[in-house]
């Protein structure tokens, strides 16, 4: 359920950008297919509260917003989700210094 709220905002980025759709430069197009793969990517790892370890409430909300930043194509909304979520990868890789041995021991 959680990972099939990906599938109703994918189709708001293709209206928001056409390269999506495979229409422009090859440069925008493969800029924005990598833009909107990292977004998915972060929207799933919100939704799961799981990002390199489990993550708290407001970790996931605002990793969420970091999603969203990335799913719109605006340059400066791009950097700013790549700068939140890098921040808050730093803060989970230093919390959780090795997360497949906290893995191995949940199953």
């Amino acid at each position: 359920m959680k990972l099939g709220a990906t599938g109703f905002i994918v189709p708001f980025m293709f209206v928001y950008e056409p390269a999506i759709l495979m229409q422009g430069s090859v440069t925008q197009i493969t800029l924005v297919l990598l833009q909107a793969t990292i977004g998915v990517i972060l929207l799933a790892a919100a939704l799961q509260r799981y990002y390199f370890g489990r993550l708290s409430n407001v970790l996931s909300v605002v990793l969420f917003g970091a999603s969203l930043l990335l799913i719109y194509p605006d340059l400066r909304l791009t950097a700013s989700g790549l700068v939140i979520a890098g921040v808050i990868l730093a803060f989970q890789k230093s919390r959780n210094p090795n997360p497949k041995s906290q893995a191995a021991t949940h199953t």
